[in-house]
């Protein structure tokens, strides 16, 4: 069923957003949802003021603050997202999204470049958030259960919001099923479970079939379980998905020297992709 036109630009970004999960990386679905939330819905308003005109103005507005190639970015997840509009038939025809000139460069971003603030979490840190996740939440997601998991698999976020039962997993098996279209890198495979994941995926999908976790926004819960864990306000304002599954990967590398191994567990097809991460997770 078409859901109706009228629905706002923020609520049609979320619904365009909560169907990428398995088709782009979790970094670049965040990305879309912050060029959403701090550019498009105060520039255009609404999807009626997505006109060509105003993609125009957009542009040249954006050079303003930013270097081409970011504008390019961001017209692209904009398109992106026109299209699903049309698709949804929430919009007739696709605003025609022009890519500004060749000959024009943009300026510097005034804050530098942008990066991710990384929260480095030691075991006993990670074990003291757990202990403060709520199994679930009002909703009903397995929030513990979804963190253990991530920390205990080494998983990706995007990965895990498309688990299903019992395709994928079923209380009592030992492997967990990764499909090639739920996985970024495209690498089906079968990961070897330890017994405190089964436990958490057990407790997921008890009495429910179809997808185990689903997709949602954990980020509020999670960080009121840091700062009940004792962090400072600071780290747990920062504290993300990516930090678990990099806390992940740093302690498996202090316990084994099977790159192989940790390469099949955490889906990356090139070894050398996961001797780059270690080296870099451990001198950062």
């Amino acid at each position: 069923m078409k859901v109706p036109k009228a629905l706002a630009l923020d609520v049609l970004a979320a619904l365009w957003l909560s169907t990428l999960g398995g088709a782009l990386d979790d970094r670049t679905v965040e990305a879309y949802e912050g060029y959403m939330k701090t550019h498009w819905l105060g520039f255009f308003g609404s999807l009626e003021g997505i006109t060509e005109a105003r993609a125009d103005a957009y542009v040249r507005s954006r050079l303003k603050s930013v270097k081409r190639k970011t504008v390019l970015k961001e017209l692209s997840a904009l398109r992106r997202f026109l299209q699903w509009c049309v698709g949804e038939g929430h919009l007739e025809r696709e605003p025609v999204v022009t890519s500004p000139r060749r000959t024009a460069t943009g300026v510097e971003y005034k804050g530098g470049t942008y990066r991710k603030v990384r929260v480095d979490l030691t075991e006993a840190e990670v074990e003291a958030v757990l202990v403060e996740l709520p199994e679930r939440t009002r909703k009903g997601f397995a929030m513990r259960a979804f963190f253990t998991l991530m920390y205990e698999s080494t998983l990706r976020r995007g990965t895990l919001f498309e688990l299903m039962t019992p395709q994928d997993y079923a209380p009592g098996r030992e492997l967990l099923r990764i499909r090639d279209e739920i996985d970024k890198a495209r690498y089906g495979r079968e990961v070897p479970l330890s017994a405190r994941a089964r436990a958490a995926l057990d407790f997921a999908c008890l009495k429910k079939k179809g997808l185990i976790f689903g997709r949602g926004d954990y980020r509020y819960v999670l960080t009121k379980a840091a700062l009940k864990a004792g962090f400072s306000p600071e780290r747990a304002k920062h504290l993300s998905y990516h930090d678990f599954r990099h806390a992940s990967l740093t302690h498996l590398a202090t316990r084994s020297t099977d790159l192989v191994g940790m390469a099949y567990l955490a889906g990356h097809r090139d070894v050398g992709t996961t001797a780059r991460m270690c080296s870099r997770l451990a001198n950062s």
